[in-house]
């Protein structure tokens, strides 16, 4: 798949549908071997079952205006799917989210906030 070919309506209409999906890649404490975090990652579940990493779709993405809806999209979801495990997680588990240089620290720091008052 070619990022130049995707269209902002197919981008916008993969978010709607719930078409990208949260992964968590564990971080791992060197010292004693536990996860004591993850950093999320996100894939593109195509409708014919392909998986496609964001080095083929995060441009396109970006430069459709859509990179902060999909960021809240995916975070949502993970923080979502931690909440129902947060038993079993470490107190101090960290998740590790990268996000765009043009991403307001404010506007993201609000979005943090509110997901962890939704989850809480």
């Amino acid at each position: 798949m070619d990022n130049d070919f995707v269209s902002a309506d197919r981008l916008m209409r993969a978010l709607s549908n719930g078409e990208f999906e949260p992964y968590l890649q564990p971080v791992v404490s060197a010292s004693d071997l536990t996860v004591s975090g993850a950093e999320l990652l996100v894939r593109w579940h195509m409708p014919a079952g392909e998986i496609i990493p964001p080095a083929y779709f995060i441009n396109r993405v970006e430069s459709a205006g859509l990179l902060l809806p999909l960021t809240e999209k995916i975070l949502n979801r993970a923080v979502a799917g931690l909440s129902e495990v947060k038993a079993m997680l470490p107190r101090d588990f960290r998740l590790a989210v990268n996000v765009a240089p043009d991403t307001s620290e404010c506007e993201f720091t609000q979005m943090c906030l509110a997901l962890a008052w939704f989850w809480r």
